[in-house]
């Protein structure tokens, strides 16, 4: 439930928006038949007030579910076009590919010659989330599990995987991701070597 109104009141007002000017519509008809127009034109109002709250919330209040999203959008970008500096703000400097058993592969600074080799080597154009769910279990943690599909100049078809990945709040620098899981492709489960 907690959810559902983080959501209709910070993040995607619209729906509730929508909703209370249907229900306004209603409860005005229904008041009018009862011949109480004014009790309708109120809750009406009402409803619509309480809903119209929600846009200048949205505006202000940036939730936690937001800035991770906005963290993974940028980390998408500073992979694609390999840009050091942006992948230093989104990005702790230990920052740790694992396979799918949650072996480590590949860590930072390594990690960034591997994407820059990768980013030439297939000619990358873009990365793209396609899903995404984040939770947070703990204080200072979130966990989302991602879809993403990387085009390149090389390949017609995008490359879909799938990754968990996992972000740390810090103090001055807020959500930065620290651990990535390849969990599979649309190839299948990764296999030893294939990083």
């Amino acid at each position: 439930m907690v959810d559902l109104l983080r959501s209709l009141f910070l993040e995607e007002p619209w729906p509730l928006i929508v909703a209370a000017f249907a229900l306004a519509a209603v409860a005005v008809i229904i008041a009018r038949a009862a011949g109480k127009p004014a009790y309708g034109l109120t809750a009406g109002l009402a409803l619509i007030a309480t809903a119209l709250l929600a846009i200048p919330l949205s505006i202000v209040i940036t939730t936690d579910h937001e800035q991770v999203a906005q963290r993974l959008d940028a980390l998408m970008a500073a992979a694609s076009n390999y840009d050091r500096a942006a992948l230093d703000a989104v990005a702790t400097d230990d920052l740790t590919l694992l396979g799918p058993s949650g072996t480590p592969i590949r860590q930072r600074p390594g990690l960034d010659i591997w994407v820059q080799n990768i980013a030439e080597q297939y000619n990358l154009r873009q990365h793209r989330i396609w899903t995404q769910q984040t939770t947070f279990p703990s204080d200072g943690l979130a966990i989302t599990q991602a879809e993403i599909r990387t085009y390149t100049e090389n390949l017609g078809a995008p490359a879909r995987t799938w990754w968990e990945l996992r972000w740390t709040r810090t103090p001055q620098h807020g959500w930065k991701i620290s651990s990535m899981t390849w969990l599979r492709s649309s190839a299948g489960v990764p296999e030893p070597g294939s990083f």
